[in-house]
This record gives structure tokens, sequence and C-alpha cells, in this order.
């Protein structure tokens, strides 16, 4: 089983453009004809596809109708890479108050997020690991659920 974070990878989320309006993202999202894996952030891409910018959803509604993303975005977004440990990127979302953490390739392209479901459960996971480790139920490497079943 993998543990990198590209196993938790959700890419239906709202991505824009800098130049969009508020009004125009605020449309889009609510017109979506498939339902967004994670909605907490709209994501800001440049033409290239590289991450430039975030913007909360919280925001996005608190915002003028008339504003440009790009003025409301927050530019340089906290981010992981495709091939890190599932762990690594649970402690970033919780050192950054993320909700979901964005995902890069080594190009810094943006591939899709790990939302905050997928990362409670790595947290879950990674506790359960370390009690039943630390009580002697675990080999190294020996899945847990294969003790949970036994």
């Amino acid at each position: 089983m993998t543990h990198l974070v590209n196993h938790h990878l959700q890419t239906r989320v709202p991505i824009v453009s800098t130049a969009i309006t508020v009004e125009a993202v605020r449309r889009m999202i609510s017109t979506a004809k498939e339902s967004w894996d994670s909605i907490n952030y709209i994501y800001v891409l440049d033409a290239g596809k590289k991450l430039i910018g975030v913007v909360s959803i919280k925001e996005l509604f608190r915002a003028k109708a008339s504003d440009r993303i790009d003025a409301l975005m927050r530019q340089n977004p906290v981010s992981v890479h495709e091939h890190v440990h599932q762990e690594r990127v649970a402690a970033v979302a919780i050192t950054h108050s993320l909700k979901a953490v964005p995902v890069v390739d080594h190009a810094g392209q943006f591939l899709g997020v790990v939302s905050s479901d997928a990362i409670l459960r790595i947290l879950h996971k990674s506790h359960v690991e370390g009690a039943l480790r630390h009580a002697g139920f675990i080999r190294p490497r020996v899945h847990f659920l294969d003790v949970m079943k036994a």
C-alpha cells in the first residue's frame, strides 16, 4: 500500500484564472454540472496551469461581485509535491490551518488537493498504527488493518 499523497488526490475542485471576477466565480460554482470533491478554496492557476493563488470560499462570498479574483487571492499558497509522504501533508495542513492542501508536480503545475476528509483519515490511521506499535501488536512492515482483522 502506498503512503504517498497522490493516493489521496482529488481533482474536481474549483479552478480559475486571474482575470475572472468574483461574480463569475460565484456563478461557476453554483452552476457546476458535476459535484466538487472539495470546495473550501478556489485555486487560481496561470496559463501554464501553475498554482499562483488561492481564495477561500468565505473570502469569495465576502468580496464585492465586481472585484477581480487576482486582487482577492493569497499569492504563493502553501502546497506539497505529489511524491511527499501522506503524513507530511497532514502536518502541513495542521501547521498552516488549511482545510485542503494543494498538490503540485515538480514543475509547479496544479494536480489537485488533499481534502480535510482525507487528512483526517491519514491522521487517524497514523494514530492507530502508533498506538498498536506502542502496545507491541505490530511488527515493522505489517499493515495495521491486517492486525485489526486478525
